[in-house]
């Protein structure tokens, strides 16, 4: 920053700051209430966001008139949110403490 002004033009400076993506940190410190919305990952869940609520109006628009109710549409696939794993069986406290007791025994 020292060079700016005397060998580094201030326009060369304007340009650099004008040109930075949205998603770099420079971005992110300039504007901090914008850049989580300007990520590749924000515009998928809201593109997947959309095409849920297009299928939905499709669906309630085919059903309109036959009687019966909207068919549920497949939602878009969101590789983004995995599923949690399921715990098979979920250890008692009591239990959980006996193991515990145990090991501070041994080690």
């Amino acid at each position: 920053m020292q060079d700016v002004g005397r060998s580094l033009p201030w326009g060369a400076l304007g340009s650099f700051l004008s040109s930075v993506r949205p998603e770099s940190a420079l971005a992110q410190e300039m504007h901090p209430e914008i850049a989580e919305w300007s990520t590749v990952f924000k515009t998928n869940v809201i593109l997947a966001d959309i095409f849920d609520a297009i299928a939905q109006l499709n669906a309630n628009m085919c059903a309109k008139g036959t009687g019966k109710p909207a068919k549920k549409p497949d939602k878009y696939p969101r590789s983004f949110r995995k599923k949690a794993k399921s715990f098979k069986k979920i250890m008692k406290v009591k239990d959980w403490m006996k193991l515990f007791e145990g090991s501070e025994k041994h080690g």
